[in-house]
């Protein structure tokens, strides 16, 4: 078994050199791993104390970052939600009202088409109304 500071002192050395690692857990096969050192990076970064030394970093996300970043996307998706049910919502307004203005045209085309048989019915009663006249005014 090692200590992190010992396998900091192991895995140190310049930038674009190769360290190979062999790792083994319990009764797990034993595991070989080949990295290449890059500049130091923050120990925020990586989260160990290995990592911070050599700047290889390997950390898998916590719980809570994990977590935090699922919330974080659900928080996104939820926004993303509430910005199409509100589109979805003008979407059926405007439909409602094309409908409304739809069936108010209709209506008026329908009165327009019952004007017109007036006027026709009215033209023809002029006609025959003209044609007594002239016929009483030949006879008079």
């Amino acid at each position: 078994q090692m200590d992190p500071k010992a396998a900091k002192e192991l895995v140190k050395g310049p930038a674009g050199s190769i360290v190979r690692l062999k790792t083994q857990r319990a009764s797990a096969p034993a595991q070989e791993f080949t990295m290449e050192r890059s500049s130091a990076a923050s120990s925020s970064e990586t989260g160990s104390a290995m990592g911070a030394a050599t700047g290889m970093v390997s950390k898998e996300p916590s719980v809570p970052e994990k977590g935090k970043e699922g919330a974080e996307k659900a928080a996104a998706l939820h926004e993303q939600l509430s910005s199409l049910m509100k589109q979805l919502d003008d979407a059926r307004s405007d439909m409602r009202n094309k409908v409304a203005m739809q069936s108010e045209m209709e209506q008026h085309a329908k009165q327009s088409k019952q004007t017109e048989a007036k006027s026709a019915a009215l033209a023809k009663e002029l006609e025959a109304s003209n044609a007594k006249l002239a016929e009483t005014k030949s006879k008079a």
